[in-house]
């Protein structure tokens, strides 16, 4: 009777013992396949090695511009002070106003075409100007810069020269722009991106087939992507003039932009 009872431990011992002999090896069959899963990941150590670089380059034509445009006044005063006085103050709030009406011309016309909450106000500065001395040393006040800059995001660039006409209407002649880019150009730049590694891989396997190896995996890679909008610049005399007089809306070609990715890859090889 006891002989049957230790025969039956011993059988439910097996039993255990087995399946824990089988629990143990799928955790180390999971084991070493994590770590084979590891060892073929980008940046796993590798001995053997070779990199090639790739060039990927997308062009496009551009869907939106933007247009910067700057009004300055500037002060004298009658008489040269270390301080501001009510007369200064005076002159101040006059060259303000003057830049105040020159760039509200502009906006209210502007307004008609384009979105107010593409029309930023970048800067907006007055500061004291200061006498100097022939020795070059700084002395009183003299007058006042004020000055405003605008810009202006054109999302349907056949306005452009008709944005910068209105520019040139309102008197205003420091005018920087259009630049012409892609306001989503994501689709591009992946394009970019996958022409630059398929000629990085293209070369990998032509140079291991010159070495007489065979190519493994990526163990490294690195992207340097570029992007060249069109700039435009706008001729002085196509801005400049008469706000009274009749104005020609200068003609802006568009062109196309690039996108470039430049990339390098680290290849193992055997």
């Amino acid at each position: 009777m006891q002989d049957l009872k230790l025969n039956k431990n011993l059988e439910n011992l097996y039993k255990v013992s087995s399946i824990l002999v089988i629990i143990l090896s799928i955790v180390g069959l999971l084991y070493a396949v994590n770590i084979f899963r590891e060892g073929r990941l980008i940046g796993a150590n590798a001995s053997n090695t070779i990199s090639l670089s790739g060039t990927g380059k997308v062009t496009a034509k551009p869907d939106t511009a933007t247009i910067t445009f700057s009004v300055r006044e500037q002060t004298k005063q009658a008489k040269k002070t270390e301080y501001a006085d009510e007369e200064d103050t005076k002159e101040v709030k006059e060259s303000k106003d003057r830049i105040t009406k020159k760039i509200n011309v502009a906006l209210t016309d502007l307004s008609k075409i384009v979105d107010k909450k593409d029309i930023t106000t970048e800067t907006y500065n007055s500061y004291p100007r200061y006498f100097y001395y022939t020795n070059g040393a700084s002395g009183l006040i003299e007058g006042y810069d004020v000055s405003q800059t605008v810009s202006v995001k054109v999302i349907d660039i056949k306005n452009t020269s008709k944005i910068l006409d209105i520019i040139n209407k309102a008197g205003i002649s420091e005018v920087s722009g259009p630049d012409y880019y892609i306001e989503k150009d994501e689709v591009f730049k992946d394009k970019a991106r996958e022409d630059a590694i398929s000629e990085a891989k293209r070369k990998a396997n032509i140079l291991a087939k010159q070495l007489g190896v065979s190519v493994l995996r990526i163990v490294s890679f690195t992207e340097d992507s570029s992007y060249a909008p069109v700039l435009y610049s706008v001729e002085k005399s196509d801005i400049t003039g008469n706000a009274q007089a009749a104005s020609t809306e200068p003609y802006l070609p568009e062109g196309e932009n690039e996108i470039t990715s430049s990339v390098t890859i680290t290849f193992e090889i055997k």
